[in-house]
């Protein structure tokens, strides 16, 4: 007889979406059981936990003159991208990226309309009949392909681009890739979701490092834009929380660190025009928060 075990088979990926889509199911409704159920019955359904919202590369930016503009190949549909492709489509030896870091999915990222959110009517989601688009599907997408360029960018000439200009492969990438918005208005459950998604070691801090270093090139030195949701002069913003796993790659690679450039969330570029502001920053080991204007 045979007393050898057999050796386990590895884990597939269907066994490991199950795994997160548990993990994730398990968070939020702690989450509202917490404040002692959803605000509105129909507004969250485990359907959000069955999918992850797929980091996307989305077309051209075009750097040039100190401004980033969005600058699609060919005619762009007015409501969406001109490509939504996955990361896996990105040539390795292509253009630099711009990896544009947003913190998760909300509801028309699956494909519901706003007015849907706000009302809680949410009925296709929670019968699972609707699936991720990809980040930045509603108002924030807009606000990047139509106002990106108005973005005043300090410190450009530290991101060593070409006098003639360049063009960057934009992508787009959620920390989290679950909803943590749970249907509801961002501010009743997100933060706090986001928080104890972070923390986790499937679909937290470790899986958003791990995908970002699949992306990020030290050759020819991708930049990252950091707009997260979160003030920087808050130590406990989910902005931070994506600082502080960026210099984990910064300490990495101590001679050709990420070049790093924050900005406001998209979705408040329309309401204020002082939110159309970037800068370079440097990733200072063991900051917290920004010191001398250009440090985090």
């Amino acid at each position: 007889m045979n007393n050898d075990k057999a050796e386990a088979a590895p884990p597939r990926d269907g066994d490991r979406l199950d795994e997160d889509r548990a993990a994730f199911a398990e968070m939020a409704q702690a989450a509202l059981a917490a404040e002692g159920g959803p605000k509105r019955p129909s507004a969250w359904s485990p359907a959000f936990c069955a999918a992850r919202c797929p980091d996307q590369w989305v077309g051209t930016v075009r750097f040039a003159d100190s401004r980033l503009r969005y600058a699609p190949n060919g005619a762009e549909p007015s409501n969406d991208f001109s490509c939504r492709r996955p990361t896996s489509d990105l040539s390795a030896k292509g253009p630099r990226r711009l990896l544009m870091i947003l913190e998760s999915p909300h509801v028309r990222e699956f494909g519901a309309p706003a007015r849907a959110a706000k009302l809680g009517e949410l009925s296709a989601i929670a019968s699972g009949n609707l699936r991720p688009i990809g980040p930045a599907a509603g108002a924030t997408g807009d606000n990047i392909r139509a106002l990106l360029g108005d973005i005043a960018l300090i410190g450009a000439e530290q991101l060593t681009v070409s006098p003639e200009g360049e063009d960057l492969d934009l992508v787009l990438i959620n920390a989290i890739q679950h909803q943590t918005s749970l249907g509801h208005a961002t501010s009743h459950y997100r933060d706090e979701v986001f928080r104890t998604a972070w923390a986790s070691e499937r679909i937290g801090r470790e899986r958003f490092l791990a995908r970002l270093e699949r992306l990020w090139r030290t050759e020819p030195q991708d930049l990252v834009v950091n707009c997260c949701t979160g003030a920087e002069r808050a130590k406990a913003s989910l902005k931070n929380l994506v600082y502080d796993a960026l210099r984990e790659i910064a300490d990495k690679n101590p001679l050709r660190p990420p070049l790093v450039v924050g900005c406001t969330h998209p979705s408040s570029w329309r309401r204020n025009k002082n939110n159309r502001v970037a800068r370079v920053v440097a990733l200072t080991p063991g900051a917290n928060g920004p010191k001398g204007g250009a440090h985090v």
